[in-house]
């Protein structure tokens, strides 16, 4: 239930917010909505630091690698994005997960198959490795 809630409250304030706002806006309706699972909120807290460590060490690598300020801008913002909306742990992630989140994310955004395509290939590179 609550991820339906926050996925309503930001595609409401989709027109107002920019991707960071979106996020800090989700973090923080994360932290203070009632937790509908069983986990506690420094479990929940814990799985968010273990996933920002995996994003940071997923950009340094592709900083390594040579990609542009920018690239990593729309790595980070496209993984901050995904994962909260998927909600679940990294290593539960299914391809049926990420087919859905694809299909979903184009039919509402109206985007490219080209975007669509960059989007799953970032999600592939940073959970395959």
């Amino acid at each position: 239930m609550l991820p339906k809630v926050i996925t309503l409250i930001k595609e409401n304030m989709t027109a107002y917010l920019d991707n960071v706002q979106m996020k800090r806006l989700e973090l923080v309706l994360l932290k203070y909505l009632p937790n509908t699972n069983d986990m506690t909120t420094d479990e929940n807290e814990n799985i968010n630091h273990q996933v920002e460590i995996m994003i940071n060490n997923f950009l340094s690598a592709k900083r390594v690698e040579g990609c542009s300020i920018k690239t990593l801008k729309f790595y980070k913002n496209t993984l901050l994005n995904i994962i909260p909306t998927i909600n679940k742990e990294l290593k539960n992630i299914t391809t049926e997960d990420l087919r859905n989140y694809l299909d979903n994310y184009s039919s509402e955004r109206k985007i490219s198959k080209v975007t669509t395509d960059n989007t799953r290939r970032i999600l592939s590179s940073f959970l395959i490795g």
